[in-house]
Formats: C-alpha cells, sequence, structure tokens
C-alpha cells in the first residue's frame, strides 16, 4: 500500500463526496482510485460523467444525480458495478479570479479547507466583479434561542475563514436572507 503523508508525518486519506448525498467514496491508497460505498447510493459512470443514485435521500429518494465530475471506471464487477473510479476532471464549476488571472475553484476554496465560519453560517455565497477582489456573503444561523450567534460585524465574520495561500482581497457582507436566483435557488456564486 502506498502511504501518503503531510508535513507533520501524518498519514492521511482522501475522500470523494458532496451535499446530494449520491456517492460517498474513499481513496484508500492515495492514488486517485476512490472505492465507493455501495450501502451509500449507487455510482455509476456514464459518457465519462459519475453518476449516484442516493439510498439516504428521504425528498427524493432514488433520483440519480449527475456529479457533473469527468471519471473513469477503473474496476466494474461482474455484474457491472463500479467498484472504482478515477476522477479525471473535477466539477465544471465556479471560478473566481486572483490578480494574476488565475482561476481559483470555488468548491476548492470554500469547502475544501476547515473554515470555521461554517459553524455559525446557514450559507456561504461568494461574489467577484473584478479579478483580484471577492466578496464572501455569509447568512448566520440562529441558536435554539432564536437569537443570531456572537458574529456582530462583517469583521466577525473574517477571521472564520481559512483564505491563505490565494492572491485575492475579500470583503465580508453578513446577509439576513441568502442570494437567491429568479427560481428560488441557491448557487454558490451570486
Amino acid at each position: 500500500m502506498k502511504e501518503k503523508f503531510d508535513e507533520y508525518g501524518l498519514k492521511w486519506i482522501s475522500w470523494y463526496g458532496h451535499t446530494e448525498m449520491c456517492v460517498l467514496a474513499y481513496d484508500k491508497d492515495s492514488d486517485n482510485r476512490y472505492h465507493p460505498f455501495a450501502t451509500y447510493g449507487l455510482a455509476e459512470v456514464e459518457n465519462g460523467h459519475l453518476i449516484g443514485t442516493s439510498f439516504h435521500n428521504f425528498e427524493m429518494p432514488l433520483i440519480r444525480y449527475d456529479t457533473g465530475d469527468l471519471v473513469e471506471a477503473t474496476k466494474v464487477s461482474a455484474n457491472g458495478m463500479v467498484e472504482e473510479f478515477a476522477i479525471k476532471e473535477g466539477r465544471s464549476g465556479d471560478f473566481i479570479e486572483d490578480k494574476n488571472g488565475k482561476k481559483i475553484p470555488l468548491t476548492a476554496l470554500i469547502f475544501g479547507r476547515h473554515h470555521k465560519a461554517f459553524d455559525v453560517a446557514d450559507y456561504i455565497q461568494i461574489g467577484q466583479t473584478e479579478p483580484g477582489k471577492a466578496t464572501l456573503y455569509v447568512t448566520k444561523k440562529n441558536d435554539k434561542t432564536g437569537q443570531t450567534h456572537f458574529i456582530k460585524t462583517d469583521s466577525d465574520i473574517s477571521r472564520l475563514f481559512d483564505l491563505s495561500n490565494v492572491d485575492l482581497d475579500f470583503d465580508f457582507k453578513i446577509l439576513a436572507q441568502p442570494v437567491r436566483t429568479a427560481m428560488g435557488k441557491l448557487k454558490l456564486r451570486v
């Protein structure tokens, strides 16, 4: 087994998943070979796209969801079940540009880091009107008494994000409600 260690000598494992709860997989050998949990959902590869069918979504049971990830089925069982897949290209998601014109994927910037803001926010969205500058919009959670958390000002929010190693200037705005599309949907980039 090939092992990966971080800068502190600790072993790590890579996970694949998303909020739609259709596919959960792990890369035990750190070689881009993800093993999906069949008890979580059904993983299929169709025209190079990873398709998931959730077994735990009670709002829309057994809905098939195109994850937007381009993958290759690297191991398929005799009955056609995907037992292993390799990611060829990640989701064609939203990006923002840094000061040098480099595209920063929002899924990596927002969901790929351990932001403390997730402890106090119901929604985090991001906007950009010019390269090198971005605004993070945060809709706070209410606690059990109906009071908002200790976050009172935009500067209180700034210390809850890990925005290291990106060449961007950030502003922070607290919103009472998240920004929605005309159809009522929530988007990460607004």
